[in-house]
């Protein structure tokens, strides 16, 4: 009976360490978008907003506003709710929000897609960690803690070229100034399709990561105490 509960109680852990990592890489779609608010923000009209580097920074704080507020509201509900309804309506929230901000046509619009996006990710990453916690081996923890960092580090590193590559290959020409001879002077810059369909991208990808936490083995809340209950009982 003890042999049949580990063997179940591994391959959970398998499904949840292996949801967990796909769900940290899928951040990328975060990376992807943290990096096309910066452009929108600091490229000249009419392409951007032409900010400098300090206004683009102090726009980017709703984002850190909403994951400060929203992770500890998560955090005290996961254990009632569960991780797999948060994690999700996290991700969904996410994926709202990039669609509207791929619309978005004012300076107020952004600010709000960027507070919308950080709730939103405040609930995904405040309660998925906890497939991990509560599944693996401690023994192995510090294995599986080790993965999620590289999968993390992965999906950033993919996120960013993935923007530069959209935002390069849908552009337009701009008169940016005059030569001294009166030549006016053109340059390539990314269009509003561009801007949009790296949004787009992003809430793809968040739907992918809403799709694969379905997949989870839940961990805490009445599911997994329902859960826990027919494992013992199938195996007696």
């Amino acid at each position: 009976m003890g042999l049949g509960i580990c063997e179940h109680d591994i391959l959970s852990s398998m499904r949840n360490v292996m949801v967990t990592n796909l769900a940290i890489f899928g951040l990328l779609g975060f990376t992807l978008a943290e990096q096309v608010f910066v452009y929108k923000f600091e490229l000249p009209s009419p392409v951007g907003l032409g900010l400098d580097i300090f206004q683009t920074g102090l726009s980017i704080v709703p984002f850190a506003v909403a994951m400060f507020v929203f992770a500890p509201i998560a955090g005290q509900f996961v254990s009632k709710t569960g991780v797999k309804p948060l994690a999700i309506s996290g991700t969904l929230l996410a994926v709202l929000a990039f669609l509207l901000v791929a619309q978005a046509t004012t300076y107020t619009d952004l600010l709000i897609g960027m507070f919308a996006v950080g709730a939103g990710i405040a609930f995904l990453t405040s309660t998925v960690q906890n497939l991990l916690l509560l599944t693996v081996d401690p023994r192995d923890m510090g294995l599986a803690n080790a993965l999620a960092y590289v999968f993390g580090n992965l999906g950033d590193s993919i996120g960013a070229p993935i923007a530069a590559s959209i935002l390069t290959t849908f552009t337009i020409s701009v008169l940016v100034g005059h030569a001294q001879s009166g030549e006016a002077i053109y340059k390539l810059l990314p269009s509003a399709a561009a801007f949009q369909y790296c949004f787009y991208v992003a809430a793809a990808v968040f739907i992918t990561i809403a799709i694969v936490i379905a997949f989870a083995k839940e961990v805490l809340g009445k599911k997994a105490e329902t859960n826990k209950e027919k494992t013992h009982e199938r195996v007696a």
